[in-house]
């Protein structure tokens, strides 16, 4: 598993060739956020972190590129310029959040209900 120091590094230099040269200005809160992402996204290798790398650069969505496509930016919206290899995964944490929310929907439905017979 790549560590957040390759992760930032791949993407500063593919930042750099989009950007003709021109440095990217790593932020102290870039490292922090990285280091979760890589801690998080263990089945991210450099190859596919490369690849999403250049879709972010490439997408011409004004959000992004009147931003100037920050890392932070890259890593909120990974999912969607991950490729193939993640919706399946992605899926399967809406499943667990949704699950989630179900469940305290009904705890809370619960509480109302007892709220409602204690009222009579």
């Amino acid at each position: 598993m790549p560590g957040a120091s390759l992760f930032i590094a791949a993407f500063c230099e593919t930042w750099q060739a989009h950007y003709q040269g021109e440095r990217y200005r790593v932020l102290p809160k870039d490292a922090g956020q990285m280091a979760t992402f890589a801690s998080q996204n263990g089945d991210v290798d450099e190859a596919g972190w490369r690849a999403a790398c250049v879709r972010y650069l490439l997408c011409g969505e004004s959000f992004f590129a009147n931003a100037r496509h920050p890392l932070n930016l890259l890593v909120a919206n990974f999912n969607q310029f991950s490729g193939e290899a993640r919706p399946a995964l992605a899926r399967a944490r809406q499943t667990a959040v949704d699950r989630k929310t179900e469940e305290h929907m009904q705890m809370l439905e619960e509480g109302h209900a007892w709220a409602r017979q204690g009222a009579k």
